[in-house]
């Protein structure tokens, strides 16, 4: 009875061992989820339901990620081939880009003396204002919608004409010289606070934000060309003597909207439409060969309305996370007489005129970028 009793034993071990060594307790894999079930939902809510075969894990319905508004008080989880895995709640995307542009700025003096408040007696004319800049860039979006974004650059300004022209009755002849421009130089920056709406592969965004811009120009040598006898004549100055430095500050206030269209397999349109409603000048205009001038000519004013920026990137997504494009921009800023105020520094009468200021600077650029988290579109 008792060896019948060992041998059943050993048989019974025997057993256990094979069905072990046939049926190996399986480690977790990558992307793998072993946690228990969730616990019961709300009718019509499953945060592990598979999505519909047409859309992919991180589609949204009705501008809203599909587990927007889940019960569960952490993290969602995606459903995968190999499992459940963390959905990210935020997605980062940076990148740099080359910007080259061209542009021109313009400012206007009127009212000198101050009750001839309508009268044109200055224009400077700066023309082919050629730029190359470098930049960077970013976007940082909750899956609420919630984003912020902008953009920094700065660059050089190697060429381009001064066209100073003043009128009668101030300058009698009409004058206009030609200088030459170089050594110039432009710094620019935005940020906005949004949110952005969704369904399927088209995102609207809305956002508020600021934007600053500034422009050193420098003047070399001039030439007479309209016959004015007393201006720069009756010989020219040598085109190796600076003989104006133009110094200007933007600030602005930034409202907008923009688009993210996801077309075809990995190919993206972005479009962005900001417009400005206040913007600030603050400018130095110095003329170096001015002897009846105790310092530099202060420009200041606000302005609105009348400013806008344009821009549209094409992009291709190299890989889920890398991308490159090409893009186009356009910005337009002006401040009109009434709102910009001129300070000239004369060593015995100082005196306030009103003026005016408009730039403008169009371009196209060359981007890459990297995305983190949340891959979309």
């Amino acid at each position: 009875m008792r060896c019948a009793c060992g041998v059943a034993s050993i048989i019974a071990l025997a057993a256990w061992a094979t069905s072990a060594m046939a049926a190996p307790y399986h480690l977790p894999g990558s992307g793998e989820d072993f946690r228990p079930p969730p616990p019961a939902s709300p009718p019509g809510y499953d945060p592990y339901q598979r999505p519909a075969l047409d859309r992919p894990p991180d589609a949204y319905v009705d501008g809203r990620p599909y587990w927007f508004g889940s019960p569960v008080g952490r993290t969602p989880w995606v459903q995968t081939p190999a499992g459940y895995v963390v959905k990210p709640l935020w997605s980062v995307e940076f990148g740099a880009r080359y910007f080259g542009s061209t542009g021109q700025t313009q400012w206007e003096l009127f009212g000198d003396p101050p009750p001839f408040t309508t009268q044109l007696n200055s224009r400077l004319t700066y023309r082919g204002l050629t730029a190359h800049a470098g930049e960077v860039f970013g976007r940082a979006e909750h899956g609420t919608g919630i984003f912020l974004k902008g953009f920094a650059g700065g660059g050089i300004i190697p060429s381009g004409t001064l066209q100073d022209e003043d009128f009668p009755p101030a300058i009698f002849p009409y004058s206009s010289t030609d200088s030459n421009l170089r050594d110039g130089g432009l710094a620019y920056g935005a940020i906005d606070f949004g949110w952005a709406w969704r369904t399927g592969a088209f995102k609207l965004s809305f956002f508020a934000g600021y934007f600053f811009y500034a422009e050193n120009l420098n003047a070399f040598g001039c030439k007479q060309t309209a016959g004015n006898p007393f201006i720069c004549a009756p010989g020219d100055v040598d085109p190796s003597t600076q003989v104006i430095r133009q110094e200007s500050q933007l600030h602005a206030v930034r409202f907008g909207f923009g688009t993210d269209w996801r077309f075809a397999e990995r190919w993206r349109l972005t479009t962005d439409v900001a417009w400005l409603p206040y913007l600030h000048i603050n400018a130095r205009d110095t003329h170096l060969l001015r002897v009846d001038l105790s310092g530099p000519i202060r420009q200041s004013g606000a302005e609105a309305l009348a400013n806008v920026q344009l821009e549209a990137i094409l992009s291709y997504l190299l890989t889920d996370n890398f991308s490159v494009g090409i893009g186009a921009r356009y910005w337009h800023m002006q401040g009109d007489p009434g709102n910009v105020t001129i300070f000239f520094p004369d060593r015995f009468f100082p005196v306030d005129v009103s003026g005016s200021f408009k730039t403008e600077r169009w371009g196209a650029f060359i981007q890459a970028s990297y995305r983190l988290g949340n891959v979309e579109p």
